[in-house]
């Protein structure tokens, strides 16, 4: 029930935001439609446990145990919020496997070398170690999924560790990339950036909201990673 109402949630908030706060931003947007979807979740749990509760009061011990043991079969293997958690980590895997090689050619480029040598009129000390950094924090990305997925395959008790790893390690990453450019911005006196220089970092903040509790208290991650 509770998956159920945070789709309902999630939808419907989009919705209201969609006809009624258009514009106010894309952080207050992710915010507004993650607070419909966890308030809705939390419905759903407290009709589960409603449910549960009176369905337990007209069961012999017998019959409860069967029923757990039943329960538990069927939250193992790989299933439920897993597929959208292995999206996800599909997504960052490609994304920032092209940003490595973007960055990457952006180095060999004649507009990286003016940025970065003294004496030119946009020159900034900051430019070089910050897209040297982007490149190894991407990289470092692409290598923590790829051992998720290795930890998956392999059903093993390290899947949950790495991913929590992984989550924080990539807001952290973030973190020092976003005051970097923040450094940057001002030693100009035009915006380069924009609103969306905050974007990286929402989105690992939300990220780390949504899979890190699933992550420590999931059924399914509990029975199925435990080799």
């Amino acid at each position: 029930m509770s998956k159920i109402f945070t789709i309902f949630g999630i939808v419907i908030g989009t919705v209201f935001y969609k006809y009624y706060f258009d514009g106010f931003g894309n952080f207050f947007a992710i915010l507004f439609v993650a607070g419909h979807g966890a308030i809705a979740a939390l419905i759903g749990y407290i009709i589960d446990l409603i449910t549960d509760k009176f369905k337990k009061r007209g069961q012999v011990a017998a019959t409860v145990e069967s029923e757990l043991i039943k329960q538990e079969k069927s939250y193992r293997g790989f299933g439920g919020w897993l597929y959208l958690f292995a999206a996800g980590l599909v997504y960052q895997f490609l994304f920032n496997l092209k940003a490595v090689y973007d960055n990457y050619l952006m180095t060999k480029t004649e507009n990286f070398e003016y940025l970065t040598t003294i004496g030119n009129e946009n020159y900034n000390s900051l430019w070089e170690p910050t897209i040297l950094f982007e490149i190894l924090g991407e990289s470092i990305i692409v290598i923590f999924v790829v051992l998720i997925a290795y930890f998956c395959i392999k059903q093993s008790l390290k899947f949950k560790t790495v991913s929590i790893i992984f989550i924080t390690t990539s807001f952290i990453l973030q973190s020092i990339d976003l005051l970097l450019l923040l450094n940057i911005q001002n030693g100009y006196s035009e915006d380069l950036f924009g609103s969306t220089i905050y974007d990286g970092i929402y989105r690992s903040i939300v990220y780390a909201i949504v899979w890190i509790p699933y992550l420590l208290l999931s059924k399914r991650v509990k029975n199925t990673f435990i080799k």
